[in-house]
């Protein structure tokens, strides 16, 4: 716990160099727990490490190895996100909206809290849009409005930028 504990303050000054050896020392210590969440988290961190430091290939091993042995349907949730930025910065948009579309059932089916499925439906409208795909960002902007609770204020901000994206997308005038 402690090397994860520096391996994220670490990341979040900015030195990956110095987080990444930490996180994979934390990784092992989390294998030696015996908790099957501990490593998932050790997997996720390293991911986002290794891709915020231009590995995303990389990354996306660790993402994989996450989702591996994580469970929890919001922990899985996170690390896809997390694995969906790392594939639109590979530039393979069309892969990261399908795993967050898919990501979005699984919550759905799991009954997980609204607010991370409006999350996850917001970054899969927020790809679709990167796309230019309409189409495709209507329906999933519709799954989220029917979830976001009149005082999720976060939320609907969220689905107003996302349906001005698409109106100009569109070519709307609203």
């Amino acid at each position: 716990l402690a090397a994860h504990l520096k391996a994220n303050a670490r990341a979040a000054l900015g030195d990956l160099a110095g987080a990444v050896p930490l996180f994979r020392r934390s990784i092992v210590a989390a294998v030696a727990a015996s908790d099957p969440h501990l490593p998932a988290v050790g997997h996720g961190n390293l991911g986002n490490a290794l891709r915020d430091g231009g590995d995303c290939d990389a990354a996306l091993d660790e993402y994989a190895a996450a989702l591996e042995v994580e469970a929890d349907p919001g922990g899985r949730a996170l690390v896809e996100s997390n694995r969906a930025v790392a594939l639109q910065r590979l530039g393979e948009r069309s892969s990261a909206l399908q795993a967050l579309v898919l990501q979005a059932d699984a919550l759905e089916a799991a009954q997980a809290a609204a607010d991370r499925r409006v999350a996850t439906l917001g970054h899969a409208a927020d790809v679709a849009l990167e796309c230019e795909a309409a189409a495709q960002a209507a329906p999933i902007l519709e799954r989220a409005q029917a979830l976001v609770e009149a005082d999720d204020l976060a939320g609907r901000a969220m689905l107003c930028v996302l349906r001005a994206r698409l109106a100009g997308l569109r070519g709307d005038d609203a």
